[in-house]
């Protein structure tokens, strides 16, 4: 008897820690709750995520929601150019969700439209940080790439102005340096990239590049890739011979090119660069600069450029930034676009608005330019 008594004494109660009550008096508290009170039902997950996959299928219904990009694909597409803090993102959740924004809708329907056979139509992103300016250029990089275009990405065009480890004189022009470390990253994640392109691009003359290296005329694109990576010295004349091909080529038409860029507003303002005499380097001087500055005229076909104008880390100043990041359209002045010497100015961009577009400060977003634009709500100012 005393056992019993003493195992019912140590016998703790079954309590809910929630509501300190007992189970029985919880229960009957819960029932009398329910009959006045519903509690709401979770959200589900479809909401926030679509299972539309494939970028070229994304309209306005998807508009908000989060796509997943399949892993492999991610290393395929885009092995130097997602942001780090996304990347940490996908190395703790094992997925790559990218929100469908409104501007990227937009660049859709725009690729989608061009005709080729004009000339290259040029797409500037702009808006203050933060807004999702460079996954709006991964999503349509990703676009690109799902329709089997050749992609020239360049995720961060300041690095190629500034904290350069290594400068060395051109071996090909002694008026340039050359930047062979920054040249040989890019080549190699090229190659990732546009493998399949590499083996059918064939060259179209022979280059030399010392006394026994050579590349012959008709021979696959990848040896040249390969040259700039075995021989470092010569990577960044490597990346000029691959650009000058594919610029070449593609106005064939035998395939299409998307030529993304983001922070291009670098490649004109100043470097950090020295030369061995303390004075400032050029962003002209450099190889790699010079190369890529050509690639963004309007002066060849079967290409889309796509521009990502920001403030992160450029050296220059630049008045009347873009507070939020909405959509608006408008084209530069023709005589900037236009000419055989014609250098393109991205700035005064903001005061060549069309009628239709928003004119009030705080606005950003997606901007053509070009002497020819396929879409009709921007209209050629003529200055």
């Amino acid at each position: 008897m005393l056992r019993s008594v003493k195992g019912f004494i140590c016998r703790p109660l079954k309590l809910d820690h929630g509501y300190a009550l007992h189970m029985a008096a919880k229960d009957c508290f819960s029932s009398v709750v329910s009959q006045d009170v519903q509690t709401p039902a979770e959200k589900p997950r479809a909401i926030f995520y679509t299972n539309e996959s494939d970028p070229a299928q994304h309209s306005e219904q998807h508009e908000g929601r989060h796509y997943s990009i399949p892993l492999e694909e991610v290393k395929a597409v885009f092995p130097h150019g997602l942001p780090y803090r996304f990347q940490q993102q996908i190395k703790t959740f094992q997925e790559a969700c990218v929100m469908v924004r409104k501007p990227a809708l937009e660049l859709f329907t725009y690729l989608k439209n061009s005709n080729f056979a004009h000339p290259v139509v040029r797409y500037v992103i702009y808006g203050e940080r933060g807004t999702g300016k460079t996954m709006t250029l991964c999503h349509v990089v990703h676009f690109c790439a799902r329709q089997g275009w050749l992609v020239l990405h360049i995720p961060d065009a300041h690095l190629w102005v500034k904290n350069c480890k290594e400068l060395m004189q051109s071996s090909y022009n002694k008026e340039r340096l050359d930047q062979p470390l920054q040249a040989s990253f890019w080549l190699r994640n090229f190659r990732t990239t546009n493998e399949h392109f590499l083996k059918e691009i064939k060259t179209q003359q022979k280059y030399v590049w010392g006394k026994r290296d050579s590349t012959e005329q008709g021979r696959p694109l990848g040896e040249v890739v390969e040259q700039g990576l075995t021989r470092v010295k010569n990577a960044s004349d490597a990346v000029g011979v691959v650009l000058k091909e594919i610029k070449q080529q593609c106005c064939l038409g035998s395939f299409r090119v998307l030529v993304a860029v983001d922070g291009v507003n670098a490649l004109w303002g100043r470097t950090t660069l020295k030369k061995e005499d303390k004075s400032p380097v050029s962003p002209e001087e450099l190889t790699l600069v010079y190369n890529l500055r050509k690639m963004v005229m309007n002066n060849w076909l079967q290409c889309s450029i796509l521009e990502l104008r920001c403030l992160r880390g450029a050296m220059d100043t630049l008045s009347g930034s873009r507070a939020h990041f909405t959509v608006c359209s408008a084209p530069i002045s023709e005589r900037w676009c236009c000419g055989d010497n014609a250098q393109p100015d991205r700035f005064p961009l903001q005061a060549q608005l069309c009628p239709s577009a928003p004119r009030a400060a705080g606005k950003g977003g997606v901007r053509c330019t070009g002497s020819l634009c396929p879409h009709p709500r921007a209209q050629l100012h003529r200055a």
